[in-house]
């Protein structure tokens, strides 16, 4: 190559090759003209239309759904807000994903909805067992109330995030290509169900997006420091929300190097090497430190604490994979459901219109010389494609995985679907008749309205969306695990209609946490086994919910199922065609035969009656100072019995001191289901018991004699000691020791 006489310094082409015509030069700047060219009015109209589009389906019907973590972040949202105000810096690190901004959002709900929760709370709280709402409600707070407050702030912060991407995108694509490729991200399905939870996905996905965007910018615009330190800004917050995605890292670290081998070499190979890689990468590497120290107190106070506790969250879900069973592709693994799963997750979580976009936007990252896109484009189209690639590899590689995890993944997928349809749509039309802008304007009519009819199809439980190119939500099941809690609202609705609410006792093998924000009773855990527990559950449950997502999990007990099949329930939800949950009233239904020949350990007690059961309704934490409820059912009652039985109770603990002791005449309440007799003990657990196992036993007894009465085995007929084990539980030394305890339980 060498410059052609009386060429501009610094511009070349090819050796008796002629000049481009006029013509040929205004074509060639229009393809590289980007967004950031056009007009301010219209860059600005077009960022309020698509974050519009993206921030009002996200804050509607806020309170229509809870999710299973998301108490959990509300409680770690709480310590944070609590550590924050009494400066205990280190309870800043709550959990290894590490969620920070999540819980920044958190605290700043709490703070406009509920002010007085630290110095009112005093402390740390467990983050288990929805342990938060009976303290929020203690406080006077509905949980449901401060849970949507929280996510507000969430939804705000996404917003924000999202405009800003928009706005850095435009440097690097034409307006139509970046107003359609956020459209595609607003109205994501699938995105807008996780964008409206308290939870770390969907807004780690968004700093993801903006870390890419601006990283690209940086590359391909020469190459501004401001441009880098948003960069850097942008890459930890998404690390400090999802710790896997410091993915970035390798991936700037990549793109560094493709930039650096495709800019030509100008100085000695150090030089070149020094001021186009490493000092950008210094600057980028400060700007984050210095980020995560502000807005990450515990990693400058505890990072022992920090980094080994996100090391080891690592390793085990690297190596484990998820504790309970996984449903995909019509198998149930327990560990790692293999490499496919994440690539069939993206096929049935993405709207057609960006899985289409996706393979134009592939085909023209290949094709792009030949269709002589601007280098700029194809540049970032591959850059949008490793990031997106190198994200989805990291989480095949670890065993734990859930469609949820790959978000990050479906912005730069959605952004590059927008570039690809659009000019995919310019190539088309140059060689079809008509005005070669019509057929874009088509294509960006016909994806958008493939979005917005997804939207409309699923709000707003957008979590059911699945793609109609896989055979939609019906044909779900097949392959995906589907259902997080969507339509509860409707079965608490419905039991909150019926008389005495309050004392309903609904059972359910799929998470009863986020039915337990809408019921105005109690919901539990159902898993009508036959055993002591199952009969227990049994005994207590005015209704039993039976829900797809552990019956597709082979969470249902066999001879339960078979026993609710000849049943007709009281409400279906159906979701897109496809019955998500059934209810049954099971309040007059007898003691089922299974359990009646199981080895549930019923206890017949000559001169009172059969011990059915025994149990605590409440399953919530176990801690000094607490007042217990103990409940044991009855039948086959001795009619003489009246007035003459007395019943003992008494706590033991591990060392087999006694701990708590009553003494009253026994007495039983009416049957209120499955004609069963009742009757409740209430137990104070001293505020200095020590900590490890305690056993609940009871003892009824003749009242004149203080003779305790005869109990036998019901179904071995063996004589049983005379203070009989109805219960046990333990006691841990403090609460977060029973937050980390249910962590790492299998």
């Amino acid at each position: 190559m060498r410059r052609s006489r009386g060429s501009p310094k610094g511009l070349t082409r090819p050796v008796g090759s002629a000049p481009p015509t006029a013509p040929q030069r205004d074509a060639r700047r229009r393809a590289a003209r980007t967004g950031s060219q056009s007009a301010l009015w219209i860059r600005l109209l077009a960022l309020a239309l698509v974050t519009l589009s993206f921030a009002l389906p996200r804050w509607l019907e806020l309170d229509r759904i809870v999710t299973p973590d998301e108490p959990i972040w509300l409680a770690r949202s709480a310590n944070f807000y609590e550590a924050l105000a009494s400066r205990d810096w280190p309870s800043t690190y709550q959990y290894a994903h590490p969620g920070v901004p999540v819980m920044w959002a958190g605290a700043i709900g709490y703070f406009l909805a509920a002010r007085d929760y630290p110095e009112r709370a005093g402390a740390q709280i467990t983050q288990r067992q929805n342990y938060i709402a009976s303290v929020l409600e203690a406080q006077g707070y509905d949980p449901l109330d401060i849970l949507v407050a929280t996510r507000q702030i969430l939804i705000v912060f996404a917003a924000i995030t999202f405009a800003i991407a928009f706005w850095f995108a435009l440097r690097l694509f034409g307006l139509p290509e970046v107003v359609l490729g956020f459209l595609l991200i607003a109205l994501e399905p699938f995105g807008i169900g996780l964008g409206k939870l308290l939870h770390v996905d969907a807004l780690a996905a968004l700093f993801f997006l903006l870390a890419m965007v601006t990283m690209l910018v940086f590359l391909a615009r020469g190459r501004h420091k401001a441009d880098l330190v948003v960069c850097g800004v942008a890459s930890v917050l998404a690390m400090l929300t999802r710790a896997q995605l410091a993915v970035l890292i390798p991936i700037f670290g990549l793109l560094l190097l493709l930039a650096l081998a495709n800019g030509g070499r100008r100085r000695p190979i150090w030089s070149e090497f020094r001021e186009r890689v490493v000092w950008p990468g210094v600057l980028w590497g400060v700007t984050m430190l210095t980020t995560a120290l502000v807005l990450w107190p515990a990693l400058s106070t505890a990072p022992r604490t920090v980094f080994s506790g996100m090391l080891s969250f690592a390793e085990t879900a690297a190596v484990s994979g998820h504790e309970r069973v996984i449903y995909f592709d019509g198998e149930l693994f327990t560990g790692d459901p293999g490499a496919r799963f994440y690539p069939v997750a993206f096929l049935w979580r993405a709207t057609p219109a960006t899985l289409v976009g996706v393979i134009l936007a592939l085909c023209l990252v290949v094709l792009g010389r030949r269709v002589h896109l601007p280098r700029v484009q194809r540049q970032t189209g591959l850059g949008l494609r490793i990031g997106a690639g190198a994200y989805t590899l990291l989480m095949s590689l670890a065993a734990k995985k859930f469609d949820r995890y790959l978000m990050p993944a479906f912005p730069l997928a959605a952004l590059a679907a927008g570039w690809g349809i659009l000019v995919a749509a310019r190539l088309i039309g140059k060689r079809l008749p008509g005005p070669v802008n019509a057929y874009p304007l088509l294509a960006a009519i016909l994806a958008a309205g493939v979005q917005i009819s997804g939207v409309a199809q699923t709000g707003p439980y957008y979590l059911s969306y699945y793609s109609p190119l896989m055979g939609g939500t019906v044909k779900a099941t097949d392959s995906m695990m589907v259902g997080w809690g969507e339509g509860f609202d409707q079965i608490a609705n419905y039991l909150n209609a019926q008389p005495n609410p309050g004392s309903i006792v609904v059972s359910t093998e799929a998470w009863r946490t986020p039915l337990g924000y809408f019921l105005e009773g109690d919901a539990r855990f159902a898993a009508f086994v036959d055993d002591p527990g199952g009969i227990f559950r049994w005994a207590s449950s005015d209704y039993y919910l039976l829900s797809i997502t552990p019956l597709t999990r082979n969470g249902v007990w066999p001879d339960l199922l078979a026993m609710v099949q000849n049943k007709t329930p009281v409400l279906t939800v159906t979701l897109n065609g496809l019955e998500y949950a059934w209810l049954y009233d099971i309040r007059d239904d007898p003691i089922p035969a299974y359990l009646e020949t199981g080895d549930t350990g019923m206890i017949d007690i000559t001169g009172a009656g059969r011990l059915v059961a025994s149990g605590r309704n409440r399953e919530d934490s176990i801690v000094r100072g607490a007042i217990v409820r103990e409940v044991l059912y009855f039948d086959q009652l001795d009619p003489d019995m009246a007035g003459t039985v007395g019943i003992r109770m008494r706590v033991l603990d591990a060392q087999g001191a006694v701990v708590f002791e009553s003494d009253t005449p026994f007495s039983l309440s009416e049957p209120i289901r499955h004609g069963l007799w009742w009757t409740e003990v209430p137990i104070q657990i001293p505020t200095d018991t020590l900590p490890g196992t305690h056993r609940v036993q009871m003892q009824l007894y003749d009242l004149t004699t203080g003779t305790p009465l005869p109990a036998f085995s019901n179904t071995l007929g063996e004589r049983m000691g005379s203070w009989l084990t109805v219960s046990t539980f333990y006691i841990y030394e403090t609460n977060l020791d029973l937050n980390e305890a249910e962590q790492t339980a299998p």
